[in-house]
């Protein structure tokens, strides 16, 4: 629940007015085909409403995208990790295996939630992260 707070927030609120009855309604809206009778006020209207309901759809796809993950926060994260079980080391030898798989783990959930969960970023972060 916490990793993406944005996304379940957010996004809750539009995905929960999504019913069936409102998606075969913009489904029937967009796969209507314009008949030869009909008139040009019913071409204008339909297209309208046409309108209506792509911006409708985008706003729905905006709402169920999932949010990039922050690799600069998760490397700060890994960075205050490792200082930590060198700051500490010698008065407790033993963190050093705490630490080491605690960045095991840290790497793990970040590819996990990289691959499967996140969307790519849009920009590189080359400089950023540095």
């Amino acid at each position: 629940f916490l990793v993406d707070i944005k996304y379940y927030l957010v996004g809750y609120f539009k995905r929960k007015k999504l019913t069936d009855e409102q998606l075969n309604e913009w489904n029937s809206v967009l796969q209507n085909q314009t008949k030869p009778t009909t008139t040009k006020a019913e071409l204008v209207m339909m297209q309208r409403q046409r309108a209506q309901v792509v911006k409708q759809v985008q706003n729905m796809k905006k709402s169920f995208e999932p949010s990039e993950l922050e690799m600069t926060k998760r490397y700060a994260y890994a960075v205050r990790t490792f200082v930590c079980c060198i700051l500490y080391c010698p008065l407790m030898p033993a963190i050093s295996l705490v630490g080491i798989i605690g960045l095991a783990v840290q790497y793990w959930v970040d590819k996990y939630m990289l691959l499967r969960w996140h969307k790519r970023p849009v920009e590189p972060y080359a400089g950023e992260q540095a």
